[in-house]
């Protein structure tokens, strides 16, 4: 049965996993922390605008994404990566990576500043379907999009929503979880360093980024109901390095 609990200890939980998942530095870390041993949602956890006709949850069927997926995220390495994928692999742009030439099947962008930045306001053109997130939505009109659900701890994945606070590509690893893919496969996705795959800067610091942690927390929550993620370069995830698939 979910667990409920009074606003006090909402608050208080909350504040234990997002100190826990701070300062872990490795997935089997949360497996023995007993503030994680459950994540089962609280009753209360909402439905933010699910009926509305245009959210990615009401189309999973028809996107048809496959068993095994990738997602582009703009870090360094990102062209010689998108080079060793197999003919015909499903992969999802996310913000920026939508300038590195290649077939993709989604682009994904949450920023609400999106549509200050140059490479939102003229992506190439391609047979890819476009998925912003909510803040966006009233300015694209018919776009799918996405929300977030309120959940009694923070960065706890919850169906019918996407959760931020791990970057776009952890948005996009949470589409291909709920879609019930099985193998994903990150790309440009360090989650550390100064610059994007294009030479424009990503972050102040060359250092690890702090959205790393909350990311590699989902990760952990998406293996414990079946997504296996991996990656095709070092990243600062706990996530194991792989050769593409042929």
């Amino acid at each position: 049965m979910p667990i409920k609990h009074t606003p006090t200890q909402l608050n208080a939980l909350r504040a234990k996993v997002t100190a826990v998942i701070s300062n872990a530095h490795t997935q089997a870390e949360y497996a023995d922390n007993p503030t994680l041993k459950d994540i089962r949602l609280d009753p209360r956890v909402a439905d933010f605008l699910h009926l509305a006709p245009e959210n990615i949850f009401r189309h999973l069927d028809r996107l048809r994404i496959p068993a095994v997926a990738y997602v582009a995220g703009a870090g360094p390495g990102l062209l010689e990566e998108l080079d060793s994928l197999p003919p015909n692999a499903y992969v999802v742009a996310c913000n920026r990576a939508i300038l590195a030439k290649y077939p993709y099947r989604l682009w994904m962008v949450f920023d609400k500043n999106a549509p200050k930045y140059p490479w939102f306001k003229n992506p190439p053109p391609g047979d890819y379907e476009r998925i912003y997130g909510n803040a966006l939505r009233k300015l694209y009109p018919g776009t799918l999009w996405f929300s977030s659900r309120r959940t009694p701890q923070p960065y706890t994945i919850a169906p019918g929503g996407i959760q931020g606070g791990g970057t776009i590509v952890c948005c996009a690893l949470q589409l291909l979880y709920w879609a019930g893919v099985k193998t994903a496969y990150l790309l440009g996705s360090p989650m550390r360093g100064r610059f994007h795959f294009d030479g424009s800067q990503a972050a102040e610091s060359p250092g690890i980024w702090k959205q790393a942690s909350r990311a590699r927390f989902y990760i952990y929550q998406m293996a414990q109901g079946g997504m296996s993620t991996v990656a095709l370069s070092e990243n600062s995830m706990d996530i194991p390095i792989v050769e593409p698939p042929r």
